[in-house]
């Protein structure tokens, strides 16, 4: 009985000494707190979107190898695949496709023959090759060897790459898509951005080729139309040099100047320069002229003395074969020339 009641008491102590701590415990909200607290454990998971496209191409690498009537593409994709099952990528045109070879985990396919696409199935970020061939067209109308070479690339973000070319080529123009540049010995680097129904079209230039004319013996006519304008104090002359080369090549000229005129311009041409000395005219042509040279001389000198005669100034193109003279003159001022013998035919 003793022991009974010693027990209660321990009992008694013990839940007295916790009461406080349990009460300390406690937590006390508002209703509205409450109501808050139980709204937001009621909220449904957030729903994961899916993306805006199954598949996204990123760039094309190309690594061209042309040859005498045809070239090898390797085109390399980086590409990214967000759904699980097959999705169609469109490839362009880019030939003869010879070779596909996927990164490990993408199953990849060619499907389609002119347009053909690239089907893909699996998750992630991968790489794909892509070898094919397509020939070259050649360009007759060319005045020096051409080959185009032109495909349409799939709609990547970024399309670069490298064309090699024969020894025979002597330079690479990216003459739509893009832009090019010299990357070493014969090859060539270029970078474009992808626009629907587009292609890249490469030119392949060859070493210019003379024509069998122009090794001949040179011969050439000349048409030049001479307008002097006279004034009290000055003369001034402009010629119009229209130089037509029958055959051979025309490296420079020289023409004879008329006495007590000086050269103030030569333009048009396209020329490299020119240089009065001794009474002539020297011109350069930017190249050597194998069809036609258009071009205007500008001179000036003084007034005409008094009691002095008006002779028309004439340049006289040294080895011109034929040459013909037009020309004009305008009078400023009054009282400056007397007409000799009016009416008369000279």
């Amino acid at each position: 009985m003793r022991d009974s009641l010693c027990r209660r008491s321990a009992l008694f102590a013990l839940l007295g000494l916790l009461l406080p701590i349990l009460a300390a415990a406690q937590v006390s909200m508002t209703l509205e707190e409450f109501q808050r607290l139980r709204s937001r454990g009621l909220e449904p998971a957030p729903t994961v979107s899916a993306p805006p496209s199954p598949w996204a191409l990123e760039s094309a690498d190309f690594a061209i190898e042309a040859g005498a009537g045809s070239a090898r593409l390797r085109t390399t994709l980086g590409l990214s695949v967000f759904a699980a099952d097959w999705q169609k990528v469109p490839l362009g045109n880019l030939g003869s496709i010879t070779d596909l070879e996927p990164t490990p985990g993408l199953e990849a396919r060619i499907e389609g023959g002119q347009s053909p696409s690239l089907l893909v199935r699996g998750k992630g970020r991968f790489v794909v090759r892509i070898d094919s061939v397509r020939p070259l067209d050649k360009d007759a109308t060319a005045t020096r060897p051409t080959s185009i070479f032109q495909f349409s690339p799939p709609p990547a973000a970024l399309l670069r790459g490298t064309l090699a070319a024969p020894a025979e080529v002597e330079e690479v123009v990216l003459a739509a898509g893009g832009i090019s540049s010299p990357a070493g010995p014969q090859k060539w680097s270029f970078l474009a951005g992808f626009e629907p129904g587009s292609a890249l079209v490469f030119n392949l230039l060859g070493r210019r080729v003379i024509p069998e004319r122009a090794l001949l013996p040179l011969r050439y006519e000349t048409r030049i139309l001479t307008e002097a304008m006279l004034s009290r104090t000055q003369l001034q002359v402009s010629a119009q040099v229209d130089l037509s080369v029958a055959q051979g090549r025309l490296e420079e000229l020289w023409l004879d100047l008329p006495a007590g005129l000086e050269v103030v311009a030569a333009e048009g041409g396209p020329l490299a320069g020119f240089k009065a000395e001794g009474g002539r005219l020297h011109i350069l042509p930017l190249a050597p002229v194998e069809d036609r040279l258009r071009f205007t001389i500008k001179l000036r000198g003084k007034s005409l003395a008094a009691g002095a005669a008006f002779a028309s100034p004439l340049l006289a193109p040294e080895g011109s074969r034929r040459t013909l003279q037009l020309v004009s003159a305008q009078l400023r001022g009054v009282g400056l020339l007397d007409l000799v013998e009016p009416g008369s035919a000279r």
